[in-house]
């Protein structure tokens, strides 16, 4: 059989010390030379990686161990003094390169030859100095208008937590800071996970607007947005006890007039979550209140909105379009997913450089596929920060097996079934993730795809076992 021609290495996300790896993803970092001096850029996390197997190191790496524990020591403070933002306490899950993940070294002789074993933390807790507590940021203003440029805008939503697209922080400008003569209205759709949602409890918190949720769903009764009956009220009346010929004392405002009423006194934001989710009668049912500012009711006078208090925000899907109507009283934007620098910056507060690089990597070949590999619902940075606290929570507890940690985190990063062996499929014929020692991707066993991935998202991390016999194949193949 024909062995596949070896790709050119790809490029990898470069390693915390800024060393940009050349390397493919599969392929291990350069070994050391037998005189221990190395061979070529080393990162951090590349002084002191775990073994993940009971193969024993030379005598000149351990020789070594001290001197890279040291050098850490004073890098790490450095670091920290200065305030850096890009690095952490590197995942250095040991001092001396002859840890084994069995715990199976004997202390006398590591003490001896001065490697003995020290872990890091690198709980969640470690957060960046200049990330700011969501819960504790406090709206220097509250008002929905003239709320700054969106550079401004951008930055203040970073401060809550969110990253902004610098198109989707120009269009929340235009709108806040535009004079309108009806009640002004967002459009967000996008995909599943890209931020729609929380974009608009962001914007409530940066300008002090007391927040208002609608989640639609099928089959929902709209008049009850209106008003709906008191349930109290019904119970009096069927037991004979009437209380009050009073209307407003039968019927209760809904949330939609609550909204309203309350825009009169405070800013406010309406959230009315997966619209497409009810038929289309509900589209026709907001053309009022959004062109005239006013809800007509049964029971009471009409309810106007102070139209410089009140922000609608619509979110959809793709399940369905909307009616044209509605369309032409808001302000559509379009969603996606956030680009990987943005994704660091979300997931480098709660998890380790080299890992948070490893996870981007594998989500950016998920979305950008060029249409071979069709992800339904490729990982958003909510699903990368789980399986980045979960890979770090393993590693914690001494779990260094690759199987096991993609095994844990395959269900994360990809929900669905079809996902899942969309990812199965990428794993075993993509090029770039392809393996020497099972070149046979088709016939590969799922536990060896799942030792796949994990050997992926813990490269530089974690040292490969079988890094020795990989180069030697990867040459084999070359010479072929």
């Amino acid at each position: 059989m024909m062995l596949p021609k070896r790709r050119p290495p790809a490029e990898l996300p470069p390693s915390p010390s800024g060393h940009s790896n050349t390397r493919s993803i599969l392929r291990p970092m350069p070994r050391r030379d037998p005189a221990g001096t190395g061979s070529g850029p080393k990162s951090l996390l590349q002084t002191t990686p775990i073994e993940n197997s009971g193969i024993s190191t030379s005598a000149a790496s351990r020789q070594e161990a001290p001197l890279a524990a040291r050098t850490l020591d004073t890098e790490v403070t450095r670091l920290f003094n200065a305030r850096v933002e890009e690095v952490q306490p590197p995942l250095g899950l040991a001092s001396g390169s002859d840890q084994r993940s069995n715990n199976a070294v004997d202390d006398t002789s590591a003490s001896a030859q001065g490697s003995e074993s020290a872990k890091v933390d690198i709980s969640a807790n470690q957060k960046r100095a200049n990330f700011e507590d969501p819960g504790e940021y406090v709206a220097s203003n509250t008002t929905l208008e003239n709320i700054g440029t969106p550079e401004e805008i951008a930055d203040k939503l970073t401060r809550v937590g969110y990253q902004c697209l610098p198109f989707v922080a120009t269009q929340i400008a235009l709108i806040l800071n535009t004079p309108a003569s009806r009640t002004r209205s967002l459009l967000l759709e996008g995909p599943s996970g890209c931020g729609k949602s929380f974009m608009a409890k962001s914007l409530a918190k940066i300008t002090g607007a007391e927040l208002m949720c609608l989640s639609c769903y099928k089959g929902m009764p709209t008049q009850n947005l209106i008003e709906y009956p008191s349930t109290l009220a019904m119970v009096s009346a069927l037991s004979g006890k009437k209380e009050s010929d009073d209307p407003e004392s039968m019927l209760h405002l809904g949330l939609l007039s609550r909204a309203f009423l309350r825009s009169q006194k405070q800013p406010v934001i309406l959230l009315i979550d997966e619209l497409d989710k009810p038929d289309g009668a509900i589209d026709t049912f907001f053309l009022g209140p959004i062109q005239d500012g006013r809800i007509w009711l049964e029971s009471r006078a009409p309810i106007d909105a102070n139209l410089s208090n009140l922000l609608l925000i619509f979110t959809k899907n793709f399940n369905r379009v909307l009616d044209d109507a509605l369309l032409r009283r808001v302000h559509p934007i379009k969603m996606t997913y956030l680009d990987s620098a943005l994704e660091r910056k979300i997931l480098s507060p709660h998890c380790h450089p080299q890992l948070v690089a490893n996870l981007v990597t594998v989500a950016d070949r998920m979305r950008n596929s060029g249409g071979s590999y069709q992800f339904e619902r490729p990982p958003a940075p909510e699903e990368l920060l789980t399986a980045g606290q979960y890979i770090t929570r393993l590693l914690d507890w001494g779990t260094t097996d690759f199987g096991f940690i993609g095994r844990s985190v395959w269900a994360i990063i990809s929900k669905s079934e079809h996902d899942r062996a969309v990812l199965e499929h990428m794993l075993r014929y993509h090029p770039d993730f392809m393996d020497p020692l099972f070149p046979d991707g088709k016939n590969a066993a799922l536990d060896e795809i799942h030792r796949r991935l994990g050997r992926i998202l813990l490269n530089g991390i974690i040292s490969d076992p079988d890094h020795r016999r990989r180069e030697d194949a990867w040459k084999d193949m070359e010479n072929f």
